[in-house]
């Protein structure tokens, strides 16, 4: 029995953590994740319109 509550208390402690860790650095996370490129982008062409100009 005691080991079931203290299991319950550290997974509530585990989940406001992390709510607290989201809310915090959810902008942080934002930019990071604009900063990394997508697997599904293609790679540019040779002959992209931005190289022939």
């Amino acid at each position: 029995m005691i080991g079931s509550v203290s299991l319950l208390v550290a997974l509530a402690g585990f989940l406001v953590l992390a709510a607290y860790l989201v809310r915090t650095r959810h902008e942080d996370w934002g930019r990071w994740a604009a900063s990394m490129p997508l697997a599904e982008d293609p790679p540019l062409a040779p002959n992209a319109p931005e190289e022939a100009a």
